[in-house]
């Protein structure tokens, strides 16, 4: 079984939320891991077209498979083409966020697993930020336009999500052509509540670099724990708004105006 439905992002938007709404529904089979990672990872997509399905294993008859990765053109180029060679009839939802807002979770989650050291303001000035392109929606849908028609495309705001969840899931629903039957308790539920965030610390940093095993690099994050050290969320300075607002004003412009042309924008 392929997917029927991706969630193609963005990262810290929403997506874990929405796959696992979506997941409650009757006909829908969710891969057996959340971010399959399948078409950004070399190494998953040598593994094969018989490996992928074998992702999707349920009693339902649609497949959906959410991977934010995927909208991440600048880190592996061509993921769009190897979609639309499996998939062409995909249908795909992104789910995005205020660009500013998701770009700080998105530096305070590398803060968080020891991958981050810089200054706030350092790391969104370094030429093509990472936190910048991602946080760039239309471009990162301009390379999956080259292979699909709009209309195989939902923009949802995450915040539609959190506050209206009901009605946002029964637009994607409706999106995807089938009942709006997901299950109200699983909808009720905060996938990811916030909460206070730490930084890894150098050893847990330096086991884990070595240490591959699921079980003990969990073991490893239990009993390193003790020495992480609170990390602030970084609240962006006047000068650091305006420079994010010349880096990404445009980009959201443009993805205004596809949304109008695509599935509706829920906002």
């Amino acid at each position: 079984m392929l997917p029927d439905f991706l969630i193609i992002g963005a990262m810290k938007a929403g997506t874990s939320s929405l796959f696992r709404y979506l997941s409650s529904h009757p006909e829908i089979v969710p891969s057996s891991v959340k971010e399959t990672d399948f078409f950004f990872s070399p190494k998953q997509y040598d593994r094969g077209r018989s490996y992928y399905e074998g992702l999707f294993q349920g009693e339902g008859d649609r497949a959906l498979e959410a991977s934010p990765n995927y909208t991440k053109r600048h880190l592996r180029p061509g993921m769009p083409e190897k979609i639309h060679a499996l998939m062409p009839g995909v249908k795909m939802v992104y789910v995005v966020r205020d660009p500013v807002q998701r770009l700080v979770s998105h530096y305070v989650h590398n803060l968080d697993h020891g991958r981050e050291r810089r200054t706030f303001s350092e790391a969104i000035r370094e030429p093509d930020s990472n936190y910048i392109l991602t946080s760039r929606y239309h471009f990162q849908l301009e390379a999956f336009l080259d292979y699909f028609p709009a209309d195989q495309f939902m923009i949802l705001d995450s915040a539609r999500l959190r506050d209206d969840t009901e009605a946002a899931v029964a637009s994607v629903c409706g999106f995807f052509g089938i009942p709006a039957d997901c299950d109200p308790a699983v909808m009720s539920q905060q996938i990811h509540p916030s909460s206070a965030k730490t930084r890894a610390s150098l050893i847990e940093r330096g086991l884990l670099k070595t240490v591959r095993h699921p079980g003990a690099r969990s073991f490893i994050k239990r009993h390193t724990r003790k020495f992480r050290k609170p990390i602030s969320r970084p609240v962006p300075s006047r000068d650091d708004l305006d420079f994010l607002s010349d880096a990404l004003g445009d980009d959201q412009q443009k993805l205004q105006t596809f949304a109008a042309s695509a599935a509706p924008l829920e906002n």
